[in-house]
């Protein structure tokens, strides 16, 4: 009922090669491919390199795409040449970055995407609620909670359609969040998490998970 996609590419704005990076002695891909299979899933690897094929080794079925904008777009490639007929009714784009994501927490989500896309709803992400303390002006304190963005995302067949149709907007392009794209096209859900998976975007969450893990 529900394809799920890990879009996978070497060429990050913000850290290059990061699939390929080693946690221990799997890739930081590989990671994300296990804790999906730990959670009953069944996913699909996206990517246009070689390298990143080679190092699945068959441990995870692929699909080849071209050069793609964002995460989505490249999911919404691959959910084409996988399904070309439209037989899942709902994709999940799992990014690549959250190594360590609790398999209950993926496990849940896409119940979500499959429970609330049948009353209406289109798109889906997660969040997290996040208890900051801000310094303010006159030494003073102030106890503040922020939603942090997990990147999980899903959409039913038609919704991902349009979006991958649709150009980029100047707000995504600005802030990098796929969602921001085309929000008025769209019903979005939010599911929230009661904690922020630990996700690798630069080479010092890499060293500090390695720090912490190994």
């Amino acid at each position: 009922m529900t394809l799920v996609i890990i879009p996978a590419r070497l060429g990050s704005a913000r850290m290059q090669n990061k699939m390929l990076e080693l946690i221990g002695k799997k890739t930081i891909l590989q990671h994300c491919i296990d804790r999906a299979h730990e959670a009953g899933l069944a996913p699909w690897v996206a990517t246009d390199s070689n390298e990143i094929v080679d190092s699945i080794a068959g441990k995870c079925p692929h699909i080849f795409t071209g050069a793609a904008n964002c995460g989505t777009d490249r999911v919404a490639m691959a959910a084409e040449l996988i399904d070309p007929a439209g037989e899942h009714q709902y994709v999940v784009n799992f990014q690549g970055d959250m190594p360590f994501i609790d398999p209950q927490m993926l496990r849940e989500f896409v119940k979500y995407v499959e429970g609330s896309a049948i009353s209406g709803t289109e798109c889906f992400t997660a969040v997290c609620e996040l208890k900051v303390v801000e310094v303010l002006v006159k030494r003073e304190f102030r106890r503040n909670t922020i939603r942090s963005h997990i990147g999980l995302y899903g959409y039913t067949r038609a919704a991902l359609r349009t979006f991958a149709a649709t150009p980029q907007s100047a707000q995504e392009l600005a802030q990098s969040l796929e969602q921001l794209r085309c929000p008025e096209k769209f019903t979005w859900g939010y599911m929230y998490f009661a904690s922020m998976p630990i996700e690798i975007n630069k080479k010092i969450d890499l060293e500090e998970v390695r720090r912490c893990r190994l």
